[in-house]
């Protein structure tokens, strides 16, 4: 079995995902991108393509898996709810292409993920109600962040905004 942390290995699935990411902007109703077309864009054969991903879909999949570890890897148990927020602000900026990509052209797979991590990290005070009835300002708060440059100095205010959301649903809610 090979070091799925070789750098070579690494780098190819880089290379594999950036490719893929530009096909899908090229025309992101396109809805039978080939292995073929992403291996040409990332310069590479379709035997390294075959060595780590049976389908296109594969190439998605693994990225979110990378950084969903690399997200359970921030220790939020225990932090107070700004401080939360502004662990994963930071977290979305050091993975800043991955996050413009993914709000431009929305899978969910990854965005949701990470907002069902949050929804486990939280105080328990947090509840699921406030999560699902709040999900879409969140979502849209972010998104908005986000395709504005995701500036780091804005992250304390960002971050003391989702808190005020989190109150205020929590005191709509009767929590």
């Amino acid at each position: 079995m090979k070091n799925t942390n070789d750098s070579r290995v690494l780098k190819h699935r880089e290379l594999f995902f950036w490719a893929l990411a530009d096909v899908i902007c090229e025309d992101e109703y396109n809805f039978s991108i080939r292995v073929n077309d992403v291996c040409k864009r990332a310069g590479m054969s379709r035997a390294t393509f075959e060595r780590d991903y049976s389908n296109v879909g594969e190439i998605l999949k693994k990225k979110d898996d990378e950084l969903i570890r690399e997200f359970y890897k921030m220790q939020l148990c225990g932090c107070s709810p700004e401080v939360i927020w502004r662990k994963i602000l930071y977290f979305m900026v050091r993975n800043k292409e991955y996050f413009l990509f993914e709000f431009k052209f929305p899978r969910y797979h990854l965005l949701w993920r990470v907002f069902l991590a949050i929804r486990d990290v939280l105080p328990g005070k947090i509840v699921d109600d406030i999560f699902s009835v709040y999900c879409c300002e969140i979502w849209g708060m972010l998104r908005v962040w986000c395709l504005r440059g995701m500036e780091v100095g804005e992250i304390p205010a960002l971050s003391r905004k989702l808190v005020v959301l989190a109150e205020t649903a929590m005191a709509r809610l009767n929590i």
